[in-house]
């Protein structure tokens, strides 16, 4: 604080020829300083997606509706490894599994006992899965912005560069290299809000849960043959 006080003495006894040269130098380097924040979120999000090879943590999800009242919330847990694998398993308030292993991807509800399985080349492109767990191509797919940082979070706006694309946009947040915050706006206006936390590294990633065979008894509607299987309940 007495940094201050004699920065500001010193500055109200120069003529003013000297007053604004020395503002026009202090608007300088704040500049300059403001700029060297400014790619921290785009460099982490390309770094997250080129080192990061295997991770796993657990979420929160909340929907916000268009008028701004909330809507369900979810939690659970997933896993990743690339490239195109990953786990997102739903665990309150109703069970549910997504898995890809890499070729296919399968929705899996267990309430409904009935199992959805689609091409993952399909599925990916410009989505928030693309973002956490796909190819590290993300500036074809989108178009980033760096947003202003808060509380320790680097902000990253991502733009579908797919005009078709279920989402607007998508804003991700890091801090200290990892992605804890994640925000999708629909094209229905509906808000999507994703906390991540408890990441852990390779060490916790376990290949085999990105292997898939649909339980005894459940329906299956098979997308990546394009010939719906069903499989009779005892």
């Amino acid at each position: 604080m007495k940094y201050f006080f004699l920065i500001s003495a010193l500055f109200f006894r120069l003529s003013g020829f000297m007053r604004f040269a020395w503002f026009v130098n202090l608007t300088c380097i704040l500049g300059l300083l403001s700029y060297a924040q400014a790619g921290v979120g785009i460099d982490q999000l390309h770094q997250f997606g080129q080192s990061t090879k295997a991770a796993s943590g657990e979420f929160v999800q909340t929907i916000v509706r268009k008028d701004g009242r909330p809507g369900k919330s979810s939690e659970g847990t997933f896993s990743f490894a690339r490239p195109g694998k990953f786990s997102w398993h739903i665990r309150k308030p109703f069970e549910q599994l997504v898995i890809a292993d890499g070729q296919k991807l399968y929705l899996y509800d267990i309430d409904l006992a009935q199992v959805s399985v689609r091409p993952l080349g399909d599925i990916l492109g410009a989505t928030p899965a693309a973002l956490l767990f796909g190819p590290q191509n993300l500036d074809t797919l989108f178009n980033l912005k760096e947003e202003l940082s808060t509380d320790g979070l680097y902000w990253v706006l991502a733009v579908p560069k797919n005009p078709d694309n279920t989402f607007q946009r998508i804003r991700i947040a890091f801090q200290e290299s990892w992605p804890v915050q994640m925000e999708l706006l629909d094209a229905l206006g509906q808000t999507t809000k994703l906390n991540f936390r408890d990441w852990r590294g390779p060490e916790s990633v376990i290949l085999s849960n990105f292997k898939f065979s649909p339980p005894p008894g459940v329906d299956v509607l098979d997308a990546s043959t394009y010939t719906p299987r069903n499989t009779v309940k005892p």
